[in-house]
């Protein structure tokens, strides 16, 4: 249990001393031209307007425990662009919430009623998920809400699907060609990664390649000129990369050989519960814990009962 206990707490001072909108991700496509470069790159169009882009975010939204997601409104398309490091069947289900949220936005800036007797036209929906995590996934999964459903339905009547892309390096090729900044982050992704494979440490390891990034101007200087910026919100993005790769698959199959499955949830559960007393952020715990935030909650909501 201590060794999880102080990895996870390591992770979460990290994590509080800083914003989680403050991801690599997010922070090279709030830049309008890149964004719309990676918009025309999913779409296959060749728009040319960067400042058409209504970028509408909602930020530090703990509802649905999303953190370094990007939505805008482009030709009445509402697109929600989420980066994950680690695959999460869920991500229809928290699409969803994160689009009624958005849309109760939409509506309320456009002055809209939905009980009024006129059809409300929306803009519509699109979802992207930009997967770089290191299990082995295809080029293209399209996820479903209905399989998530407790009773089977094949209708298709009550569907919201998010269209999960792999942007790992050597994936996806025709789209990191349109996408110079989409490749770009996906390069120096592998190349950390790459680099703690052959040994180096991960602060050496984010080091050599932001050194590499500034020295061929990636990004027009991105790296160069956002260095100590882009370390820091690396050095807690790979932590939280291999805890979730490592951490709680180690734990879970030491618990599966000592035969204390139970006793390891258990202690997990406390774990949770005591971070939340100590103050930290419920959206930060949930990342570390590999769960949503709405499971975290409903573990320390069922601990004050029984407390």
């Amino acid at each position: 249990m201590n060794q999880y206990y102080t990895f996870i707490m390591d992770v979460l001072k990290e994590v509080a001393h800083r914003q989680y909108k403050d991801r690599l991700f997010k922070a090279i496509f709030e830049n309008r031209v890149y964004l719309l470069s990676l918009y025309n790159a999913v779409n296959r169009s060749q728009y040319t307007d960067p400042d058409a882009l209504d970028v509408n975010t909602i930020e530090n939204s703990v509802y649905v425990g999303m953190h370094n997601d990007l939505s805008f409104i482009f030709h009445s398309e509402l697109s929600l662009y989420e980066q994950q490091s680690s695959y999460n069947p869920n991500m229809p289900l928290r699409g969803m919430l994160y689009f009624a949220r958005l849309y109760e936005k939409v509506l309320s800036q456009r002055h809209k009623d939905v009980y009024n007797s006129r059809l409300v036209k929306i803009p519509t929906p699109k979802y992207v998920v930009f997967y770089n995590g290191q299990d082995i996934k295809p080029d293209l999964i399209e996820l479903k809400l209905s399989d998530a459903f407790e009773v089977p339905d094949s209708s298709g009547k009550f569907q919201w699907t998010a269209t999960m892309l792999n942007i790992n390096k050597g994936h996806n090729k025709k789209l990191m060609e349109h996408c110079k900044a989409l490749e770009a982050y996906a390069e120096y992704v592998a190349r950390v990664r790459r680099n703690i494979k052959d040994g180096m440490d991960k602060t050496g390891a984010i080091d050599e390649a932001l050194d590499w990034a500034a020295k061929e101007d990636i990004l027009n200087g991105f790296f160069r000129d956002r260095k100590s910026e882009v370390k820091a919100m690396s050095i807690t993005e790979f932590d939280l990369d291999e805890y979730g790769m490592n951490r709680w698959s180690e734990g879970r199959e030491e618990g599966r050989e000592e035969g204390r499955e139970e006793g390891r949830e258990e202690g997990r559960i406390s774990l949770i519960v005591s971070l939340d007393k100590q103050g930290f952020p419920r959206e930060a715990i949930a990342t570390a814990a590999g769960l949503t935030v709405a499971q975290v909650d409903e573990i320390i909501e069922k601990n004050a009962v029984t407390a």
